[in-house]
This record gives structure tokens, sequence and C-alpha cells, in this order.
């Protein structure tokens, strides 16, 4: 089963559109990716979990592993609870993950969807 998502904005490209496939799993990897990079490197969202909401075209996650590190404040731990590892956690979060091409668009520009001047991207998502 395919899915489309239109409220993705590519930085990388020159084309009026652009369309790329990718799996449940790789928006879940990318998101938390995005977490990552959006925050300043001091959040990341992970261990994601949840369903796809066909009808409202969202996903619905639950139970997010939420690490949180600052090079400023090295003895705050835990802040978002006993599973928030903070840099350990960040550390093994990015040894095991494999960028996709989805990866590659939510990383660029760090901006929302109205500000964006970037060429609309179709994320389709294969079940």
């Amino acid at each position: 089963m395919r899915r489309e998502m239109d409220d993705f904005y590519d930085t990388s490209t020159d084309c009026s559109r652009t369309k790329i496939f990718v799996t449940p799993d790789e928006v879940a990897q990318a998101f938390s990716h995005y977490s990552y990079q959006y925050s300043g490197h001091k959040i990341l969202i992970c261990d994601l979990q949840g369903v796809y909401d066909d009808q409202l075209r969202l996903f619905r996650l639950t139970d997010p592993v939420i690490h949180y590190y600052s090079p400023h404040k090295p003895d705050k731990k835990k802040v978002y609870g006993r599973t928030d590892r903070g840099r350990k956690g960040m550390d093994d979060f990015f040894e095991s993950h494999v960028c996709n091409a989805l990866c590659h668009v939510v990383t660029r520009g760090f901006k929302n969807a109205r500000e964006s001047k970037r060429p609309k991207v179709t994320i389709t998502i294969d079940d």
C-alpha cells in the first residue's frame, strides 16, 4: 500500500515537484534525525511507535523516548524521565541510524513549510 504526504519541502532540488518513496519506519527514523538537528543537537526523540491515520493523513505516535544533552549543562540528567539517556542515548541511536531519502529532505534548512520558498516534495509511504 502506498500513501502520499505532500507537506515536506526539499531544499536540495531545483525541480518544481519531486517524489520520493519511504516506508513508515523511514519516516520515524527521519523524524528522530530531524529532532536532533532542529534542537541544535540537544534533543533526540526516538523509539517511535504508533500508527498512520489514513483519514487524517498523519502519524499517531505513542510512548517516545526523549534524550537530552547540553554541553553547557552536562550535569542535567534524565530531564525527560528515566528513559532519557542523554548523550549516550543519542550516540547509540546514530550508531545504528542509516540516513534515508527523507532524512536528506527534512534535515536541510530547518524551516517550516510556511516559511519555505523551496519546491514541494511528495512523500509516498510504502507499507
